[in-house]
């Protein structure tokens, strides 16, 4: 896990400041291109999607106090 962060960080986050493009896939099984970026929270690093994020809630009818699983896994080289 820390030997794939330390990757991700070299050859992504470091070249695209703005933060790394991935595919969310919503519990509707829809995909949503979002901008997932590390930022420093507390003196904490944390990874928080930046953009892409609302369409998800709108269309998944999101409330405060949610709580949804998020898991992660690589497809194929590039993504």
């Amino acid at each position: 896990m820390e030997e794939e962060a330390r990757i991700i960080h070299e050859k992504y986050l470091k070249i695209r400041k703005t933060g790394l493009i991935v595919v969310l896939v919503d519990p509707l099984s829809k995909r949503h291109v979002v901008d997932l970026r590390k930022w420093k929270i507390s003196g904490n690093l944390v990874y928080v999607i930046s953009t892409g994020w609302w369409d998800m809630v709108i269309a998944n009818k999101f409330k405060v106090g949610d709580v949804y699983p998020v898991w992660y896994f690589r497809f194929g080289q590039a993504k």
